[in-house]
C-alpha cells in the first residue's frame, strides 16, 4: 500500500491530465455510442409500432354497391413501386400494412443497376415470393419515375384501361389506401386522378406543400389554371390511358442529352404534369380510412438516400452566396420547367394520350 501511494505521489503530472483527458474522451465517445444504439432502437419500436397500427386500420366496404363492381371488372388494378438497393429489404413491410385484395399484380421495378451509386441490388427471397408481386428488371434505371413508367408501358402493351397506383418505398401506408383510389376514381366518372398529398405551384412558398416556382417558368405548361403537384409519398392513383409513355421517354431522353437530371429527379412533377397536360383534374383524398395524417415515415430508412438531400448543381459562380437560402426542391423544380419549356419549343410537341 506504501509502495502504491510513493508511485502516485511521484507521478508526473503530466500523466495525469493525459489519463483524464483519455479518461473523458473514451466516457464520452461510449455514451455517445450507448445513445445512438438507443436512438436507433427507438426507431424501429416506432416503426414496428407504425406497421401494427395500419394494419388495424378500416378499410371502405364497397362489396354492395353494382355498379362499382362492374367498374372493377372493366378497370383491373395495379399497385406499382420502385425502391433502392439499401430499401429493398423494407418493400413487404411497406406492402404488409396495405390491403392488396383489389389489387391484380403488384409490380416492383428493380433496375439491374442502381444508376446514382453503381450499385447492383440484392433481392430479398421474401419479396421474390410474395403474393400477387412481379419485378421487373429494366436494363436501364430512370430514377425515381421508375416507379411509373416500366409498369405503365406493360400496360399500355396490353392496352388495358387499368388503374394503376403508385406508392413510395419509405413509407407505412393505412390498410385501405387501395380501396380509397379505387373509390375516389369511380366516384369522379371521368379523367381524374387521385392523392392523399396535394402541392402547390407558383410564386407564394409554404413548403412542403406550397412550392415557389416563377411564372415564367409555369405559363409554357400550365397557362391557364393553377398548377398543382400530385405527391407521390401521399400515393397516385390514375388510369393508365391518361398518361402517355411516350412523352415520359422522350423528356427522359431529351433531358440526358443534355446532361442535366432535375426532371429525372423530380417524378411527381413529371407525373402531375404528364396527367394535367392530359387535362386530368386532381382529386384530393382527405377521408377516415386515407389522409395525409395516416400515413407515418418508415424512420428507419426515410432519408436513406432521399431525394431532397441530393444538392442541386450550381448555375454560375454567384450561387455559394445564396447557399442555405434556395430550397433545393424548388431549385430542382424550377430548372425542370425550364427543361421542358426548352423541349416544347424544340420539339413543338403536341399532347395526346395513347
Amino acid at each position: 500500500m506504501r509502495f502504491f501511494f510513493k508511485t502516485l505521489s511521484t507521478t508526473d503530472d503530466r500523466v495525469w491530465i493525459r489519463f483524464g483527458i483519455h479518461f473523458l474522451l473514451w466516457s464520452c465517445l461510449i455514451k455517445f455510442v450507448s445513445a445512438y444504439f438507443i436512438v436507433q432502437q427507438e426507431i424501429k419500436d416506432q416503426d414496428r409500432a407504425n406497421e401494427a397500427h395500419a394494419i388495424t386500420l378500416p378499410i371502405r366496404d364497397m362489396a354492395m354497391s353494382p355498379s362499382l363492381q362492374d367498374f372493377l371488372k372493366q378497370h383491373p388494378v395495379y399497385l406499382s413501386m420502385t425502391t433502392t438497393p439499401e430499401r429493398i429489404q423494407y418493400v413487404t413491410r411497406v406492402l404488409a400494412s396495405i390491403d392488396t385484395s383489389l389489387v391484380n399484380t403488384i409490380f416492383v421495378v428493380v433496375p439491374q443497376v442502381f444508376a446514382r451509386t453503381g450499385q447492383t441490388y440484392q433481392i430479398p427471397d421474401d419479396l421474390q415470393q410474395w403474393d400477387k408481386v412481379h419485378i421487373i428488371r429494366p436494363k436501364n434505371d430512370h430514377g425515381p419515375i421508375s416507379k411509373l413508367l416500366p409498369t405503365l408501358e406493360l400496360i399500355q402493351e396490353r392496352k388495358e384501361d387499368a388503374i394503376l397506383i403508385t406508392i413510395d418505398d419509405d413509407y407505412i401506408y393505412p390498410r385501405g389506401t387501395i380501396y380509397e383510389h379505387v373509390y375516389h376514381l369511380y366516384q369522379a366518372e371521368g379523367r381524374h386522378a387521385t392523392a392523399s398529398i396535394i402541392g402547390v405551384l407558383g410564386n407564394q412558398s409554404n413548403m412542403p406543400y406550397a412550392y415557389r416556382i416563377t411564372d415564367a417558368s409555369l405559363q409554357q405548361v400550365w397557362p391557364d389554371r393553377r398548377p398543382q403537384l400530385l405527391h407521390g409519398v401521399g400515393s397516385i392513383g390514375m388510369f393508365s390511358q391518361h398518361m402517355d409513355s411516350h412523352w415520359l421517354r422522350e423528356i427522359l431522353q431529351y433531358e440526358a442529352s443534355h446532361g442535366q437530371q432535375d426532371c429525372r429527379l423530380s417524378d411527381d412533377l413529371l407525373i402531375s404534369i404528364g396527367l394535367r397536360l392530359a387535362g386530368v383534374e386532381f382529386t384530393h383524398i382527405q377521408s377516415d380510412y386515407l389522409s395525409h395524417a395516416l400515413l407515418q415515415p418508415m424512420r428507419g430508412v426515410t432519408e436513406v438516400g432521399a431525394i431532397h438531400n441530393i444538392s442541386v448543381p450550381a448555375k454560375d459562380w454567384t450561387a455559394w452566396l445564396y447557399r442555405g437560402k434556395v430550397n433545393a426542391i424548388e431549385e430542382r423544380l424550377d430548372r425542370c420547367f425550364t427543361m421542358l419549356n426548352q423541349y416544347q419549343k424544340d420539339k413543338k410537341h403536341e399532347y395526346h394520350t395513347p
